[in-house]
């Protein structure tokens, strides 16, 4: 008998839960909403620039290689200083030796060592870029690629962005409400999806390469304007 009682007051618990998952499961049916994203994209003037210089050298010994790249590095650090680039500025991001072969009829010959070095540059005033790069076309038999540009504080546009990006939202979700004969309420959740910075990439010929008479004006860098963009997920509810 005891058994018996245990066993339908287990049943009633188990009835008075089912019974609140459906009150709460109907509820959330008695909501409506409608899920949209919006995309916000702003333009900026850039305000900085960084690139890569690369010094190579082959020589006989090790040592040599090293000397001839120091004394390339040693030029392109006088021409950065000079025009005011700051040492946290410039860093070393790779340096190599290495033995150097060429192949004559499937045999390995050694020709000496590869001592090579790469600079990371960042150039905090734009204005002073043309020179730099006027300046670096002075040292030979170095490498100068991938100008990027970019926005030193991104924070006022990335704001702008998501205001652009709200709008585009509500936006949409009112022409869905209108358009099945509904009201748009509140944002019941919000959601930031993507956020991205595109800088503006230039890339350079190596300046061993560049044109002589080219020597006889003076390097001025393209105006242009980098994106900012965001997405977010918005569910509104509707009437």
């Amino acid at each position: 008998m005891q058994r018996h009682s245990v066993l339908v007051g287990l049943m009633a618990v188990v009835m008075v839960l089912a019974l609140a998952s459906c009150s709460t499961l109907q509820g959330k049916d008695d909501v409506r909403i409608v899920s949209v994203s919006g995309t916000g994209t702003v333009s900026v003037e850039p305000d900085m620039a960084s690139f890569y210089v690369n010094v190579s050298e082959t020589k006989k010994t090790t040592s040599e290689a090293q000397q001839a790249a120091n004394q390339k590095i040693a030029q392109v650090m006088d021409v950065l200083k000079g025009a005011g680039i700051e040492e946290k500025d410039i860093k070393t991001t790779s340096l190599n030796i290495s033995p150097e072969y060429t192949w004559n009829n499937n045999v390995r010959n050694l020709v000496g060592q590869r001592c090579s070095q790469t600079l990371s540059v960042k150039v905090m005033k734009l204005d002073s870029l043309g020179g730099i790069i006027d300046q670096l076309g002075n040292v030979d038999g170095i490498q100068f690629d991938s100008i990027s540009f970019d926005k030193e504080d991104k924070s006022e546009a990335y704001k702008e962005a998501r205001k652009a990006a709200a709008k585009d939202a509500e936006s949409k979700a009112s022409v869905y409400a209108e358009s099945f004969g509904m009201v748009l309420g509140k944002p019941v959740t919000v959601s930031e999806g993507s956020v991205s910075a595109v800088p503006l990439r230039k890339t350079m010929m190596a300046m061993a390469a560049a044109v002589p008479e080219a020597n006889s004006y003076s390097t001025s860098m393209p105006d242009g304007q980098m994106q900012i963009s965001t997405t977010v997920s918005v569910a509104y509810e509707v009437k």
